[in-house]
Formats: C-alpha cells, sequence, structure tokens
C-alpha cells in the first residue's frame, strides 16, 4: 500500500512539475525567428505621416517568403492613406496588397509567385495624416493577426513591436 501512495505522489509531483515547466513556455516566451517591427517615423511635406514597417531577421529560424498581418493605429487621431511596398519586399519581387478592414485597422498581405526570401529591412510604408481635429500627442500603432510564411507556405516564428506616432 506504501508503494502505491508514493507512486501516486511521485506522479503528482512530475505533474506539477510539468506544469510549472510549461507555465515558464507560455508566460516567458522565448524571441526566435523573426520581428516585425515599426521603423523611424517621418513626415514629408506632401507625403504624410510615413510609418515603415521593419522585417528584422536576427534571430530567423528559416527564411520569410509571405507576411500577413493587421496595422492598428488611432483612427481619430489619424486617417490611413495607403500602403506602398518596402524596398525589401520590392527587391524580392514581392507584391502588397491592403484593405481598410475597419476603423483603425489595415490588413497587409506581402507574396510573390515567386521563390524569393524577403530579406531584412522595410517590407511596407504606411501613409496617414494627422486629423485636424486630433490634439497634439503620441499615438501608438500595433500589429495583430500577424502571420510569417516559409517556403513551404507554413507558418514561421514572427515576434512583433509595435511604435508610436507623434502629432504636434
Amino acid at each position: 500500500m506504501k508503494k502505491t501512495r508514493n507512486g501516486a505522489e511521485e506522479r503528482k509531483k512530475i505533474l506539477l512539475l510539468l506544469g510549472i515547466i510549461s507555465a515558464f513556455f507560455v508566460f516567458c516566451p522565448v524571441s526566435e525567428g523573426a520581428t516585425l517591427a515599426v521603423g523611424e517615423i517621418s513626415e514629408r511635406s506632401g507625403a504624410g505621416i510615413i510609418v515603415p514597417v521593419i522585417l528584422g531577421l536576427e534571430n530567423k529560424k528559416e527564411d520569410i517568403f509571405a507576411l500577413s498581418f493587421d496595422f492598428d493605429f488611432d483612427s481619430s487621431a489619424l486617417s490611413f492613406k495607403k500602403a506602398v511596398i518596402g524596398p525589401a519586399a520590392n527587391d524580392s519581387a514581392k507584391i502588397l496588397s491592403y484593405s481598410e478592414i475597419s476603423a483603425g485597422k489595415v490588413r497587409i498581405l506581402i507574396f510573390g509567385l515567386n521563390a524569393n526570401a524577403i530579406p531584412e529591412g522595410g517590407v511596407a510604408d504606411m501613409i496617414f495624416e494627422a486629423k485636424d481635429s486630433a490634439p497634439a500627442g503620441i499615438y501608438k500603432v500595433s500589429f495583430s493577426s500577424a502571420i510569417a510564411s516559409d517556403n513551404e507556405a507554413g507558418s514561421a516564428a514572427l515576434s512583433l513591436m509595435g511604435g508610436e506616432v507623434p502629432i504636434e
């Protein structure tokens, strides 16, 4: 009888340890793979506010061949004008397609009918105008629903880093 109790206690300890280890990976994710980040924001006379989207590959485990993401912004302060392909995606002969799917959310798809990996660098430029009614301040922009694809259309690891748009 004592053996059974010790066996049950050992199983409980093992399950508890596995639970702790699992929680570590859920709450403390290891950053591996590519990074999608907001780059340095600029404003050009007549061009509006340019928010670059940068693909970082410093921790990559596989090449990136396509990207899809939602770009979120404060629609009370910013008016979306268009998205244009960035130099890194353009150099790999990719195409950019976009749609403003709701107020404050633009869906971006970067893809190509080729086997060219997207190199590190700018993949898109998001073009905005500040609304006349927007008070001066800092407005957050971020990514959601982001997916990167490898050369077999499988999912590739992708970390997301939003940014801020200053309006003066």
